[in-house]
């Protein structure tokens, strides 16, 4: 059966309907000739006028197909039949091959990365580990400058009080012997003793009084002085256990950066465990598509022995 237009030699209408045509009346008068190439390249160089379509170039300004180069021709025929079947064609074997060593690659990368990570998180959890022995040490420091300068402070002020308390024993008892002489004196004044007598005692009387006074003086001197020291060795134990503390601080601030790399070093470790399953997925899929393919494989030369 001729399919219209089909046909090896070409179908060309006519352009002038009124041309008595050899017609197929089962067509409607339609002109059903058929012309071969070199018919249509006669009548394109007689200048006919139904291959002139439009506003198109003339066909007899064309070049002439005899100006072809056919040496180059020649040259590129026989290049491409030398080319060999590896070259023209591709092989789905060698490409799936280069995907999965890709993704093993990629995966023997992330596995590699894991590892590292891991080793960071360990450093870091060490090292911050080490850090808080070091706090724990300079807090320990730290205490026992503050309970040695609290001793001090309180031995001090044991010593002071005790001292102010002999003083002011001391001063209390001068000051009963100063009055016991002065009542002496006031006795011998009245019994007409000598002047010079009643003179002597009540001079010692006096002088006694003095002295406990100053003794009873310096007992409560003793007494802030006490106190004094007890504040003082408590401000030197602060600024001691200050100095302490903040060390203390410090490694609590690097054991806090340590602990941040761990973190940072544990995301770093699961998002490599995540590449290596997305790689391992990869590996899964490219071998059920090898399978895929050689199963479709199997089953195409199964149906050609079939039909054999």
């Amino acid at each position: 059966m001729t399919i219209i237009g089909t046909n090896p030699g070409g179908y060309l209408p006519p352009m002038n309907p009124s041309t008595p045509p050899d017609t197929d009346n089962s067509t409607g008068g339609i002109d059903r000739r058929e012309l071969d190439a070199t018919q249509l390249l006669g009548k394109q160089k007689c200048g006919d006028s139904r291959f002139d379509a439009g506003n198109r170039q003339n066909t007899d300004d064309m070049p002439d197909p005899g100006g072809i180069d056919k040496d180059h021709n020649t040259q590129i025929i026989a290049h491409l039949g030398s080319l060999s079947e590896d070259q023209v064609t591709t092989d789905i074997y060698s490409f799936m091959a280069l995907f999965q060593k890709t993704a093993q690659g990629m995966r023997d990368t992330a596995r590699m990365q894991r590892s590292t990570q891991l080793q960071t998180q360990v450093s870091a959890l060490q090292s911050a580990a080490d850090q808080m022995q070091t706090a724990a040490g300079e807090r320990y420091k730290a205490g026992i400058a503050q309970g040695i300068m609290q001793v001090v402070g309180g031995v001090a002020q044991a010593g002071f009080s005790a001292a102010s308390l002999a003083a002011t024993v001391n001063g209390a008892s001068l000051e009963n012997q100063g009055n016991s002489k002065l009542a002496d004196a006031a006795m011998s004044k009245d019994a007409g003793k000598p002047a010079a007598d009643v003179h002597r005692l009540t001079t010692d009387g006096n002088n006694l009084i003095e002295q406990g006074k100053t003794s009873t003086a310096y007992g409560a001197f003793h007494q802030g002085m006490g106190g004094a020291v007890t504040g003082i060795s408590g401000g030197i134990g602060g600024c001691i256990t200050a100095h302490f503390n903040r060390e203390a601080d410090s490694a609590d601030t690097q054991r806090a950066r340590l602990d941040a790399q761990a973190k940072v070093a544990e995301t770093g470790q699961q998002q490599a465990n995540d590449a290596m399953q997305q790689m391992m997925e990869v590996i899964r899929d490219v071998r059920e598509k090898l399978q895929s393919i050689q199963q479709a494989a199997i089953e195409t030369n199964r149906g050609i022995a079939r039909n054999i």
